[in-house]
């Protein structure tokens, strides 16, 4: 096991991560740090909207911490990150499948700022590099996500997790920030994070996805390769071909496309067609 990284061991700081975020710490109206939740998407949630649109959470610690399809996330305290952010669509959103994609450009983007390279999306979430998982995001939709709605927006990301006690636990490759930018600290991530969330949400809301395309085209670590679908029914092979109109992944299967929605299964790449 490798020692910690030097950017290891800063505690969660308010001022830091706010003088990270630079002008964009105008747009939260709270930026709030605890020692241990068991979610801070589920901490979000529970509030009133008008209470948790524009409010940061910062946990040292998660219990409960999950993804997608309710899989456990290895949060052991002081190593990663785990953050969550409220927004507030007043118009509601065009198409509620395209969020998830959107704010996982906005990590991705939050990344290459702190100075990483080579990392990309997997779809429709998750933050990869070609070692392994770096981490992912969770969006939850409170209201009626075409009118009126508050989404919390989770983000988990390996920074100092090499070392760390337990880790053995995590099930498949995995890399953090540490191993490739070692004296990034988790404020210094935060503050990239919640400097770029706001942006790609005002994006999104006034733009549409259009303008994420050439970003989810740089990112897109499927893109034209084979894959595995695991769905509710049998596992379908094809080939990965971006992304269709509704956030799915559109998969190309003897000639035809479909559009496949990120509720409904879990992709894979594989090694040949």
């Amino acid at each position: 096991m490798s020692e910690r990284s030097p950017g290891a061991g800063a505690p969660l700081d308010a001022g830091a991560i706010r003088a990270a975020m630079g002008e964009q710490a105008a747009l939260l109206k709270g930026l709030e740090l605890v020692s241990e939740t068991g979610s801070t998407n589920a901490d979000l949630l529970a509030r009133p909207p008008g209470r948790a649109h524009a409010q940061a959470l910062l946990a040292d610690c998660q219990t409960g911490g999950r993804g997608r399809r309710g899989r456990q996330w290895f949060s052991p305290p002081g190593r990663n990150l785990y953050l969550s952010l409220g927004w507030r669509f007043d118009q509601g959103l065009l198409e509620p499948g395209l969020l998830p994609l959107a704010v996982a450009v906005g990590v991705a983007r939050a990344l290459a700022r702190v100075g990483l390279r080579e990392h990309g999306i997997k779809w429709p979430n998750d933050l990869v590099r070609p070692e392994g998982k770096l981490g992912g995001c969770l969006v939850e939709l409170r209201g009626n996500p075409r009118r009126d709605c508050l989404a919390v927006l989770g983000v988990g990301l390996n920074v100092h997790l090499r070392g760390a006690p337990g880790v053995e636990v995590i099930d498949q490759a995995w890399t953090d920030l540490g191993t490739h930018c070692p004296a990034v600290t988790r404020n210094a991530v935060a503050g990239a994070v919640l400097a770029e969330l706001p942006v790609a949400l005002a994006e999104l809301a006034h733009h549409g996805f259009p303008s994420f395309h050439d970003d989810w085209r740089r990112f897109d670590v499927l893109r034209d390769q084979p894959v595995m679908v695991r769905g509710e029914g049998a596992d379908a092979y094809g080939t990965a071909r971006g992304i269709g109109p509704r956030g799915g992944l559109l998969l190309e299967r003897d000639g035809a496309r479909e559009e496949v929605l990120a509720g409904d299964a879990s992709v894979r790449k594989m090694d040949t067609p």
